[in-house]
C-alpha cells in the first residue's frame, strides 16, 4: 500500500463512519427510543426492548471505538514513511480490520433503526386509535365533575383505563405493522359508544341545569295543550252522551292536573343540585305529556266517531231509500216499515247505534232481495 492507496482507504472509511454517525444520530433522536426508555412496557414490546436496549448501548461503544481507531489511523498515516515497519500494521487496519468493523456497524445500526421504526409505527397507530377515547373520557370527567356526578362515571372511566393501558404498554401487539388489530378496534369502538351514551345523558343534565326556567316554561305550555285537549274530550263526550245511547266511553281524562303537580316536584331536584335525576324526571314528564296529548286526541276521535257512525248510517239509509225509489219499490209495505223503523232509531236522541245498525242492515237486505226478485220476473 502506498500513500495514495492509504489516503483512498481513509476517505472511504471516513465516508462509512459518517453514515454510521448519521444512523447513530437517528437512533439517539428516534421518538420510539424515548417511548421505550420511559418504561411501563409489557408483552412483545417489553421483550423487544429487553433485547434492543443492550444493543443500543453496544452500538455507542462500538461507534466510539471506531472513531478512536479512525483518528489513530489518520494520525499514523500523517507521520509514517514507507520505510517504517509500522506501515504494514496501518495497511492491515485500512484493508481489513476497520472496513469490516465499519461495515458491520453500518448494518447493525440500520437494523436498529428498522426496529425502532416498527415500534414507532405501532406506537403512533395505537395512540392515534386510543387518543379519541382518552379525550372523550377526560371531557366526560370534567362534565361529570361540573354536575357533581364525578362518582357516577367512575365505572366507565375504570373500564377505559383497564382497556387502554395494556394497548399503550404493548403497541407492538396492539398495532403490529402500524395497524390496530380487529379486536383492538372493536374494543375501542365499544368504549367510544358507551362513553357517548353516558356523555349524552350528562350533557342533557347540563342543558337542563343551564336552561331550567325555559324548560319549565315549555313544560307548562305543553301541559296547557293537554288541558285544552282534555277539555275537547269532555266536550266531545258530552255531545256523544247526549246524542248516542250507551256510548261505552271510558272515564274522562284528568292528566293535566297530575302533570302540573309533577312539575312542582321538579323544583326540589333543582334545589338539591340533582341535575342527572332532574334530567331523567323531565324526560319522563315530557313523555307523559306526549302520551296524555295522544290519549286525549284518541278519545276525542272515539267520541266524534260515534256521531260520525250515526251520520254514516243516516246517509246509507237515504241512499238505500233512493235505490228503492229507482226500482219503484219505495211503496213496498215491508220496506216502508223497515225504513220507518230505521229512521226513527237514527233520528231519535240518544240514538241506539247498535239497533240502528241492525235496522239499516235489515232494510238493505230486504231491498236487495226485492230487487233480485224483480229482476227474475
Amino acid at each position: 500500500m502506498n500513500r495514495d492507496q492509504a489516503d483512498d482507504a481513509l476517505r472511504s472509511l471516513g465516508a462509512t463512519y459518517d453514515r454510521v454517525a448519521a444512523s447513530m444520530y437517528t437512533i439517539d433522536s428516534h421518538p420510539a427510543l424515548g417511548f421505550l426508555r420511559a418504561g411501563g412496557l409489557a408483552g412483545r414490546t417489553a421483550d423487544v426492548w429487553a433485547a434492543l436496549s443492550p444493543e443500543v448501548d453496544a452500538r455507542w461503544n462500538e461507534f466510539a471505538a471506531l472513531g478512536t481507531a479512525l483518528e489513530q489511523a489518520r494520525a499514523d498515516r500523517a507521520r509514517l514513511k514507507p520505510s517504517q515497519s509500522d506501515w504494514s500494521m496501518l495497511r492491515h487496519l485500512l484493508e481489513a480490520t476497520l472496513p469490516a468493523t465499519a461495515a458491520a456497524m453500518e448494518r447493525s445500526s440500520a437494523a436498529t433503526v428498522s426496529i425502532l421504526d416498527d415500534v414507532n409505527a405501532a406506537w403512533t397507530a395505537t395512540t392515534t386509535a386510543v387518543s379519541p377515547v382518552l379525550d372523550a373520557t377526560d371531557k366526560l370527567g370534567q362534565l361529570a365533575d361540573s354536575l357533581g356526578e364525578g362518582d357516577g362515571v367512575g365505572t366507565v372511566r375504570q373500564r377505559v383505563t383497564a382497556a387502554t393501558s395494556p394497548m399503550l404498554a404493548d403497541p407492538l401487539t396492539a398495532a403490529p405493522g402500524g395497524t390496530p388489530t380487529a379486536a383492538i378496534a372493536r374494543d375501542l369502538a365499544t368504549l367510544s359508544a358507551d362513553l357517548g351514551t353516558v356523555t349524552a345523558r350528562l350533557a342533557e343534565a347540563a342543558r337542563v341545569r343551564d336552561g331550567y326556567p325555559e324548560r319549565i316554561a315549555g313544560l307548562g305550555t305543553r301541559i296547557d295543550e293537554v288541558a285544552a285537549a282534555e277539555q275537547a274530550v269532555r266536550t266531545a263526550f258530552a255531545r256523544a252522551v247526549e246524542k248516542v245511547a250507551d256510548p261505552g266511553l271510558p272515564p274522562e281524562p284528568r292528566a293535566a292536573d297530575v302533570l302540573r303537580a309533577r312539575v312542582s316536584d321538579l323544583d326540589a331536584r333543582r334545589a338539591a343540585g340533582q341535575w342527572h335525576r332532574l334530567a331523567d324526571d323531565i324526560a319522563m314528564l315530557e313523555a307523559s305529556i306526549a302520551h296524555a296529548l295522544e290519549r286525549a286526541r284518541e278519545l276525542t276521535e272515539a267520541a266524534d266517531g260515534l256521531l260520525a257512525r250515526r251520520d254514516e248510517l243516516r246517509g246509507r239509509l237515504e241512499a238505500y231509500r233512493a235505490k228503492a225509489a229507482r226500482h219503484r219499490l219505495d211503496e213496498d209495505e215491508r220496506l216502508s216499515t223497515l225504513h220507518l223503523t230505521a229512521r226513527d232509531l237514527l233520528f231519535t236522541a240518544p240514538c241506539d247505534l247498535h239497533a240502528s245498525t241492525k235496522a239499516v242492515h235489515g232494510y238493505q237486505k230486504a231491498l236487495t232481495e226485492l230487487v233480485r226478485e224483480d229482476a227474475h220476473r
